[in-house]
């Protein structure tokens, strides 16, 4: 799992420390994220994610490719 992907998804920035007892979100095994950038399209989060349209679709049915929106990708 990518590093900066879990510190986006827990709102941390990678540099920021962790405490003891602090809770987080770590993406269950099979299920791959992408964190869109400014700039993303269509075309290039397909080809960052090896996914058809019909998979991303199945898996993200709202899709804005607004800035830090989440992407799943569920490994079946």
């Amino acid at each position: 799992m990518n590093l900066k992907v879990i510190a986006n998804l827990n709102g941390l920035d990678v540099t920021d420390y962790l405490y003891p007892g602090q809770t987080l979100i770590i993406p269950k095994e099979g299920i791959t994220v992408h964190i869109t950038e400014k700039g993303d399209t269509l075309s290039g989060l397909l080809a960052k994610t090896n996914m058809s349209v019909d998979r991303l679709l199945k898996d993200n049915p709202d899709i804005y490719l607004l800035e830090n929106q989440l992407i799943v990708e569920r490994k079946d």
